[in-house]
């Protein structure tokens, strides 16, 4: 079973109809209105074809990659996570990788439904969020990765965090991201003020800047 006789399964018009739904709708990205998006159907009927296959889990990985990169809709990841806890340590490692060469690497239609499976199921697994914590911001992350999840104020303890704001310290062009990221982490109560203070100073943004301003004083006052 590869993409192409899945394809040919679920019928070629079909798939062709959908890819084409799929452009408009990448072209035309706005996640919070999206179009209406009519073939669940055929969705479904692609996901059980890839995962019900007799090939082994990183190509079942593989092939689901394959497929959100033509039809960037959340069943794909969806159904990796329910998938998971059976993967090989390959198969996850195949998985990580798809997702780390798409989450906020520019493209929003690729990205933004990867973000929503990331943070409402795997990082809300209590047995899974610390392996999902790591593949997302260990080693292999790139910054632009790790802008994205500074900025996503993701469900996960402060100390965990403190290790990635400060790989990006290292990086003037993320200083605006970490300014978000502490403005984001303030405003959902999960910050450790003394440690933001801290690294303040370090920032090469404007001293004078009325949203530095407020954030050194709101830290004050926490």
């Amino acid at each position: 079973m590869d993409k192409q006789a899945i394809i040919m399964t679920i019928g070629a018009a079909k798939y062709k109809a959908l890819g084409a739904w799929a452009q408009q709708y990448i072209a035309q990205f706005d996640f919070l209105n999206m179009p209406e998006q009519q073939d669940e159907e055929t969705l479904n009927r692609i996901n059980a074809l890839i995962w019900e296959s007799d090939l082994p889990d990183f190509q079942q990985v593989e092939l689901a990659m394959q497929f959100y990169r033509d039809l960037p809709f959340m069943h794909f990841p969806y159904a990796a996570y329910e998938h998971y806890d059976s993967f090989s340590t390959y198969a996850k490692s195949v998985f990580w990788d798809g997702v780390r060469a798409h989450l906020f690497q520019g493209n929003e239609a690729l990205s933004q439904p990867l973000m929503i499976v990331i943070m409402m199921q795997f990082l809300a697994d209590e047995q899974l969020f610390e392996e999902a914590w790591a593949e997302l911001t260990g080693p292999q992350a790139n910054t632009k990765l790790l802008e994205g999840i500074v900025a996503l104020n993701a469900p996960v303890s402060f100390e965990l965090q403190k290790p990635v704001y400060l790989r990006l310290l290292g990086e003037r062009a993320s200083h605006p991201a970490i300014y978000r990221g502490l403005r984001g982490c303030l405003a959902r109560g999960n910050i450790d003020a003394a440690w933001a203070r801290s690294i303040l100073p370090q920032l090469d943004l404007p001293a004078d800047d009325e949203g530095m301003l407020a954030l050194r004083e709101e830290l004050q006052e926490d």
